[in-house]
Parts: structure tokens; C-alpha cells; sequence
């Protein structure tokens, strides 16, 4: 997938002091809700238009999105996911392949 945000942007913006992690933003709240849609449906893997909420599934779907640009860029902690986040959502089982996470799950419930 195409990303507009390449390594020069991303540096030029650390230069002038950009903000990437805002503390109380909307992150925090978007988290919030996929602890709570874990806690009733017992995954992470929110579907992308989900009827009960669906800026949910496309937050969801964008986390996805920033890791993988997370994990191959040469400067970390500079996009939305960073380290912090990560472990956040880690910390949740958050599914970041589908599926990885499917197959995980069917092989649990062979055993």
C-alpha cells in the first residue's frame, strides 16, 4: 500500500518539533473501545465496517497500516505506532496478521 508520508516528510517535521503522540488524543480513545469489543467478542479483529461503531474497524484497519510502515522504517517512533502503542496492543493479543491470528486460533481449538 501507498504511503504520502516518506522518510524526507517525516524528517523535516521532526526538525520544527512536530508532535506525533498527542497525550489524552484520540488514540487513547480508539483503544479504549477495542479493550471493550475484546472483552465482549474475545479478539481483536474488528471488522472494517462494523455496524456498532464503525470508526472502530477503520482505526483498527490504520493501526495495521502504520506498523507496517512502523517496521521498515529506518526511524522508529516517528509515525502513530510507536513502541508504546505497539506494546499497548500487544498487550490486548491485537491481531496484526489475520491470518497468523486465525490460524492461531484454530489451532487452539485442536488441541
Amino acid at each position: 500500500e501507498k504511503t504520502y508520508m516518506t522518510e524526507e516528510k517525516v524528517k523535516v517535521l521532526n526538525d520544527i518539533g512536530f508532535e506525533w503522540v498527542l497525550t489524552g488524543s484520540l488514540w487513547e480513545e480508539r483503544y479504549a473501545q477495542l479493550k471493550t469489543y475484546v472483552e465482549e467478542n474475545g479478539h481483536t479483529r474488528v471488522p472494517l465496517k462494523y455496524a456498532k461503531n464503525p470508526s472502530l474497524g477503520r482505526w483498527v484497519k490504520r493501526q495495521k497500516e502504520y506498523y507496517k510502515y512502523y517496521d521498515s522504517s529506518v526511524e522508529k517512533d516517528t509515525l502513530g505506532v510507536a513502541q508504546r502503542r505497539i506494546a499497548l496492543l500487544n498487550d490486548i493479543c491485537f491481531a496484526w496478521d489475520i491470518s497468523d491470528s486465525v490460524w492461531i486460533e484454530r489451532y487452539k481449538e485442536l488441541k
